[in-house]
């Protein structure tokens, strides 16, 4: 596990969208854009496979929080309210 592992990595992210959720739409568009150029696969060759399940959490994260926003409604918390890693990729 660790901080490569999936689950760890899948909070993160989803941190990482719900903060987005709070930018107006033009920062949240970058943060997003800036969260799937990290983990795409073409920019990872040595993790391919793992970059790759790291972008299908990215969209599933990004698809969860755009229909919170098209209710009306406050991005789903995933994850601790006020707990900041330090060392955070995101």
């Amino acid at each position: 596990a660790g901080v490569f592992g999936l689950a760890h990595i899948k909070n993160k992210i989803e941190e990482a969208v719900q903060e987005a959720a709070a930018l107006d739409e033009s920062e949240r568009k970058e943060k997003i854009k800036n969260l799937r150029l990290r983990w795409h696969p073409d920019k990872n060759p040595v993790l391919k496979e793992f970059a790759t399940e790291v972008s299908k959490i990215i969209n599933e994260a990004v698809a969860a929080m755009e229909q919170s926003l098209e209710a009306g409604q406050a991005a789903p918390q995933h994850a601790e309210e006020g707990h900041r890693d330090p060392y955070a990729y995101m």
